[in-house]
């Protein structure tokens, strides 16, 4: 069964002889594998009740709601037919929760600072679409500070033990040595270094660190300078 893009199958158990849920009552609704005492919090995200008629075409919406905890890796639904009517069952397997989150190699940028980046914390689930999102999360942050070629990747193997290690190689910082522009024949370099916001890195003055978002913006305002200097055609890139 196919709905919204997720694969729902659907095993069908007969106690007696070959017979069909399908327009039968419900009489029970269950979850196994669960950790003890959060069936609650599972049965929370389920629609169908005990006292419905079955409808297959329902279960795929509790599939998903149930997938919506982000607490498991898989969420199998099975009917079971008894004399007494259908027995729905969703059985789950539970994701590890994080025990401990590190972020090994980094050392440009404090570890308080990646966990707040990753926004991934002690207690939460190992989510493999946090946890790819936690990855950009800190590239971005480390890009922002000018380490164009650092790497995130994920320790596989203490993951599968509760343990979130980020491996960090921070690669090195890149400065902006000089601004160059090309095809200024009218307007002088000095004029258009003073209308941009990029430098050149210089000790106890200028960082240098290379920002792709304010480059763009000097792009703005290079094509603004020229237009009011009356080159209404000029183009500008980078």
């Amino acid at each position: 069964m196919l709905l919204g893009g997720l694969l729902v199958s659907l095993a069908v158990l007969a106690d007696e002889g070959d017979r069909s849920p399908i327009g039968q009552r419900i009489v029970e609704v269950r979850v196994e594998g669960v950790e003890p005492g959060a069936e609650h919090v599972v049965m929370g995200q389920v629609k169908t009740r005990p006292g419905q008629v079955y409808n297959p075409e329902a279960i795929p919406e509790d599939v998903r709601n149930i997938y919506s905890l982000g607490r498991f890796d898989s969420v199998e639904p099975r009917v079971e037919v008894t004399d007494q009517g259908v027995v729905l069952i969703f059985s789950v397997r539970q994701r590890v929760q994080i025990a401990d989150v590190e972020f090994q190699g980094a050392r440009s940028i404090k570890a308080s600072k990646l966990q707040g980046a990753a926004g991934l914390s002690i207690g939460d689930y190992m989510d493999p679409a946090k946890i790819a999102l936690a990855r950009q999360e800190i590239l971005k942050l480390y890009k922002d500070e000018g380490y164009f070629f650092a790497e995130v990747t994920v320790d596989e193997q203490a993951r599968v033990r509760g343990r979130l290690v980020l491996l960090i190689r921070e690669g090195p910082k890149v400065r902006i040595d000089r601004v160059l522009f090309v095809g200024n024949d009218t307007v002088a370099e000095a004029e258009l270094n003073g209308v941009i916001e990029t430098a050149r890195y210089r000790w106890l003055i200028s960082a240098g660190t290379l920002d792709e978002a304010r480059v763009k913006e000097d792009v703005v305002l290079l094509l603004r300078h020229y237009r009011d200097e009356g080159y209404l055609d000029v183009r500008v890139d980078y």
